[in-house]
């Protein structure tokens, strides 16, 4: 069954997320154990192919609280952030594929993006690559491959990439 993530009720304040389920609009909860509370602005952008995971960001008046919702059992989870973040990081979910798995960005207030990926609860952040720095992912799909966008490290342009969680490799467009 598709899945619908509405999101920004102008007669809710502040946002909440709805999904579809039995033909019926239904509230997700906000994230468990987070910052996140009943006065902050939760959204749910992304779904994954499957319709089985949507994830998103919760504004909190100190930073953003990263979140992946499993819409069949409507949970919510904070993804948290790494542990050497610091705590003005501002952080956003950009992309989730059917296995669940989160990618995005986020800059730890040096105005640097540090590109991340989340696999069940542990991150890998890319900051600076031999050929890259200031890393964003966009998107992920369901073969394991992540694009987003950089600068070249010798260079002012931005650029395309393509990164495979398998082999570890970019490759830059």
């Amino acid at each position: 069954a598709d899945k619908l993530i509405v999101y920004g009720f102008p007669f809710y304040e502040p946002y909440e997320v709805f999904t579809i389920a039995d033909g019926e609009l239904v509230q997700l909860p906000r994230p468990g154990n987070s910052e996140c509370n009943e006065l902050d602005t939760v959204e749910a952008r992304y779904i994954s192919d499957n319709g089985k995971y949507a994830c998103g960001d919760c504004s909190t008046g100190t930073g953003d609280v990263m979140t992946r919702y499993d819409l069949s059992s409507q949970v919510c989870i904070d993804l948290g952030l790494p542990s050497d973040a610091p705590q003005n990081t501002n952080a956003i979910a950009m992309g989730v594929n059917d296995e669940g798995i989160v990618v995005g960005a986020m800059e730890y207030g040096d105005g640097m993006s540090r590109g991340f990926i989340w696999i069940d609860g542990e991150f890998t952040v890319f900051s600076i690559t031999e050929d890259l720095t200031d890393i964003q992912f966009n998107a992920l799909n369901n073969r394991g491959l992540a694009v987003g966008c950089a600068f070249p490290v010798q260079s002012n342009s931005l650029v395309a990439f393509e990164y495979d969680l398998e082999t570890g490799e970019f490759t830059i467009s």
